[in-house]
């Protein structure tokens, strides 16, 4: 019975075997034979040579334009393939509605702007009228930039101080160098002819100009 059993084996072994071998012999036969692709004929080197020589001396072709945009099918169009359905706009507010309807303002006219204020005109000097004598002579601005104290002078107040200035009077020496014919022409410009005699400006100017102290009673009027 054993050895029996032992022939039963073998013969199945066998049989696995010979299956094995058949099903590879078949597999082998039925796969595709692979074939190499065959290289393209190479040209000779100087034919190569010479291909790339002119294929550089050639312009460059100019990129070609992009394709216009081609127009996008609307939501009703169904003939064309792919056609996109629009999403509508959303409809405006109340308020965007009234500004649109509004009609527009009329433009503004040039005549109806209100005209530029003129330019500031520079302080003018003071021209003086005829006068008897003979004008001084006078400056357009202090020297230094710091005039003299002029109602240091008796007779002389802060109003009398600005018409000097205003004529060009600044220095304690110009009022020091004054001929009578100068000292009566100012006193008609001031108007109180002969005061400039009477109080003495030309030599009280003499004493300040050189440092010396102002007269008695002087610089006491404050109008």
């Amino acid at each position: 019975m054993i050895a029996f059993n032992i022939e039963a084996l073998l013969l199945l072994a066998l049989a696995f075997l010979a299956g094995l071998g058949l099903g590879l012999f078949i597999a082998r036969r039925r796969a595709p034979v692979v074939v190499p692709p065959a290289t393209p004929p190479q040209p000779p080197a100087g034919r190569l040579l010479e291909e790339r020589t002119l294929a550089a001396a050639m312009p460059a072709r100019p990129p070609e334009p992009p394709p216009a945009d081609l127009p996008r099918p609307s939501g009703d169009d169904r003939t064309g393939m792919g056609a996109t359905r629009v999403r509508p706009e959303p409809e405006p507010d109340l308020f965007t509605r009234l500004l649109a309807s509004a009609p527009p303002l009329p433009p503004e006219e040039e005549d109806d702007l209100p005209p530029p204020p003129p330019p500031p005109s520079p302080p003018s000097r003071v021209e003086p009228a005829d006068h008897p004598g003979e004008r001084p002579p006078t400056l357009e601005a202090p020297d230094g930039g710091v005039a003299d104290d002029l109602k240091l002078l008796k007779g002389i107040g802060p109003q009398n101080e600005r018409r000097l200035n205003a004529l060009g009077i600044f220095h304690f020496s110009q009022i020091a160098d004054w001929t009578p014919q100068q000292a009566a022409w100012v006193g008609s410009y001031l108007a109180f002819p002969g005061r400039i005699e009477r109080e003495d400006w030309i030599g009280q100017a003499q004493v300040l100009a050189v440092g010396g102290p102002p007269p008695e009673g002087a610089g006491r009027r404050k109008r």
